[in-house]
């Protein structure tokens, strides 16, 4: 075993994206060799690099991580593995810098993220707002606070906007882990949750409610 997690044993190259949320959880619960074997996957892990097209204006030579090996690199699965590398102490790793520099190399021109590119053929993408409090939350600590100032900004300035459980939780992570007020995103939050319908119920995304909720400093040291 090379220390991934995938979608499932039959499937080994698919949804290894999935290694970096368990070597979270392998943090949090102290699982030290499962935490290691992970880690070394992830920084083994590099997305594809390809030469720079004047149509993107981003920098297409950086390495971050994708969701299927053999691709590019996208913001989520960048992310998530910066904020398992940091929870591990690998955040001064040289794959961890290049990481950062590429989630802030994809940022919109306005703040915040979309999945991927910042723009196609000269225009603007939108920021999603689950993908935007994600990477905030995976620079967190190790990314001058002047150079993702626009972004936490642009949360604040435009969380009503904000309307899906997801992006409200993160929403909240991110604001509160840069010391910023959520006090009124919380309330949306916790007002949405308790009003969801059985059937409407993502589990996944009300962990991460919870999780925004609580406090605690889960993705965050």
């Amino acid at each position: 075993m090379d220390g991934s997690v995938s979608v499932n044993p039959a499937h080994r190259g698919q949804g290894l994206w999935l290694t970096a949320q368990a070597a979270i959880v392998f943090h949090h619960y102290e699982l030290k060799e499962n935490l290691k074997r992970a880690q070394d996957f992830l920084l083994s892990m590099r997305s594809v690099t390809v030469a720079n097209d004047p149509r993107l204006k981003q920098d297409n030579t950086l390495a971050g991580w994708p969701w299927v090996p053999g691709t590019f690199g996208w913001v989520e699965p960048t992310a998530w593995s910066l904020i398992a590398l940091h929870l591990s102490g690998q955040a001064g790793h040289p794959r961890a810098v290049e990481g950062r520099k590429l989630l802030l190399d994809r940022r919109i021109p306005s703040g915040g993220w979309n999945y991927g590119n910042p723009n196609l053929d000269d225009k603007e993408l939108l920021p999603f707002w689950d993908t935007t409090g994600l990477a905030l939350t995976a620079l967190c600590g190790h990314t001058d606070v002047a150079q993702v100032r626009p972004s936490l900004d642009l949360v604040e300035k435009r969380q009503d906007k904000i309307e899906s459980l997801c992006g409200l939780a993160w929403a909240v992570i991110c604001l509160q882990a840069y010391g910023r007020d959520a006090g009124r995103l919380r309330t949306r939050l916790q007002n949405l949750m308790g009003s969801l319908a059985d059937e409407d119920l993502h589990v996944g995304n009300f962990a991460l409610g919870l999780i925004a909720l609580s406090g605690k400093k889960v993705f965050t040291a």
